[in-house]
Formats: C-alpha cells, structure tokens, sequence
C-alpha cells in the first residue's frame, strides 16, 4: 500500500490522502495529540480523500492508514495563520 499526504505542512486548507495499491477498503482516522478521535473515514480501494483542515486547530495530528493487512501512521502538521 503506498499512502501520499499533501501538502503537509498544511496552511490553511485542506490536505489530500491519496492511496495506490489498495486491494481492499480503507480506513483512516486522525488522531489528535492526546489520543482523541478527530475524523472517521472509509475510502474504495485506489481512492483519495480530503482531510478538512480548515476545521481543525494548529497542531500535529496522526494520520492512521488501515486495511485488515497492513497500517500505516503518518504525521500531519496543519497550520492556521
């Protein structure tokens, strides 16, 4: 599974998740610093989404990526200026 975020940093925005080489759904969760739950997604197989940034605070969020196989975190900066 390849897993692509952009643009991170974000400003501002939002920030797109683009999956290649998924055979499977997908799920994504983004996790606050504290463990909390922010967003619950389930992607198609070879799919992209939107992380809407524009509703989330400045910080470093974790980005989970996971099919029933494989698991990926990625970290996410989202800046409000």
């Amino acid at each position: 599974m390849q897993v692509k975020l952009y643009p991170n940093p974000t400003f501002n925005g939002n920030a797109t998740l683009e999956l290649k080489g998924v055979k499977a759904n997908v799920t994504v969760t983004a996790i606050g610093l504290l463990g909390n739950t922010l967003a619950h997604y389930t992607i198609n197989k070879d799919g992209k989404i939107s992380l809407p940034a524009s509703s989330l605070t400045s910080g470093t969020y974790s980005i989970v990526v996971s099919t029933g196989k494989e698991r990926k975190v990625l970290k996410w900066i989202n800046i409000k200026l």
